[in-house]
């Protein structure tokens, strides 16, 4: 009988070791998703405002580019997110 409890004992403390690492690396990719979404809607937010001042169209244009890659690379992570709210369109 103690043979059972330390072998399941033995089981489950490993499975938790493998589920501890599995979660830490999907936390680290979801922190990773969102630092790029921020980084990349504060650049958009920098263009825009550029826009306005100097109304230079060379800042419009980036503005169109990097929205399309941002939109782009939305639609490629949403396979990888880990939560139901987060798949769901906007």
């Amino acid at each position: 009988m103690v043979a059972l409890i330390a072998w399941a004992a033995h089981g489950s403390w490993k499975r938790t070791g493998e589920l501890r690492e599995r979660l830490t690396a999907i936390q680290f990719q979801s922190f990773q998703i969102a630092d790029h979404l921020q980084q990349t809607v504060l650049e958009l937010n920098n263009l825009v405002l550029r826009y306005g001042v100097y109304q230079e169209t060379s800042d419009w244009a980036r503005f169109g580019l990097t929205s399309t890659n941002l939109d782009r690379w939305i639609d490629e992570q949403r396979p990888i997110l880990s939560t139901e709210k987060e798949k769901t369109d906007p």
